[in-house]
């Protein structure tokens, strides 16, 4: 795989009680982030050890063989702002003053793609 990836500090992983299972790196750098993943059998005392100094934006636990999809709601005027498909790539909306979808965009491991757009005005009387 082509996947370039950083080296996290020991101890970076699930524990389960005292086994550790470390994460691994599963994509490219995007955008500056990298999405790392792990399996692992959780017990009555399971801890998801993170490193410290890294930055992480989103943590998503589900069984085994299932897929998962996640939805982001402004959290004021509560419209949908993103989804998260089965391999955690995002597909962002946004919106105009007026509240219309305006542009959606796709994240893939290429970056952040415009894949539609579109614009209406109201004429002048």
């Amino acid at each position: 795989a082509n996947v370039t990836s950083y080296t996290l500090p020991s101890g970076t992983g699930i524990k389960v009680g005292s086994t550790l299972t470390p994460v691994t790196f599963t994509s490219n750098i995007i955008e500056g982030w990298q999405q790392v993943q792990t399996t692992f059998t959780a017990g009555a005392t399971t801890y998801l050890c993170l490193p410290l100094n890294y930055y992480v934006d989103d943590i998503r636990i589900f069984p085994y063989n299932s897929d998962m999809k996640s939805f982001v709601y402004h959290p004021f005027n509560e419209k949908l702002t993103a989804t998260l498909d089965e391999n955690n790539f995002a597909t962002f909306y946004e919106y105009d003053q007026e509240g219309n979808l305006v542009r959606t965009k796709k994240e893939t491991e290429k970056g952040i793609m415009t894949i539609s757009e579109s614009r209406s005005n109201n004429p002048k009387k």
